[in-house]
């Protein structure tokens, strides 16, 4: 397993084709625990994509609650023109793992690299969280 969170997330960016940058994020405030930047640059601010990203993430969570149902939200898309947003919880944590690619990158290639790395990606969150 890679010596910090940073370097997971920055292999992460290396191999989604398109990668704007990918962070964890704490659902309940929007702030990033960590954060890096792919190779596709982005001219806005990463940190507001967080927050606004996991606001979207709460309001859909209680939008799950409001219909009384044993659901828990397990991943948003979001897809623009330009970007595609993908989010998903990690267990036992109050984070979620915030991926931002250029439109071309397919939703299914991405989710797909998401889960070759969660496991090192949640190993990382937890030690952080001990």
């Amino acid at each position: 397993m890679s010596d910090s969170i940073f370097e997971i997330l920055k292999q992460v960016t290396g191999s989604i084709p398109g990668c704007a940058f990918t962070s964890i994020v704490d659902s309940a405030t929007g702030m990033s625990l960590a954060s890096v930047q792919g190779p596709h640059e982005t001219d806005g601010s990463v940190e507001a994509a967080d927050a606004y990203h996991s606001d979207l993430y709460r309001l859909v969570s209680r939008a799950l609650d409001a219909l009384e149902s044993d659901q828990s939200l397990r991943g948003l898309v979001l897809h623009s023109e330009v970007y595609t947003f993908i989010s998903q919880p990690l267990p036992d944590s109050t984070y979620m793992w915030h991926v931002v690619t250029a439109s071309e990158t397919t939703v299914g290639f991405t989710q797909a690299m998401m889960r070759k790395f969660q496991p090192d990606v949640i190993g990382k969150v937890s030690q952080l969280m001990l």
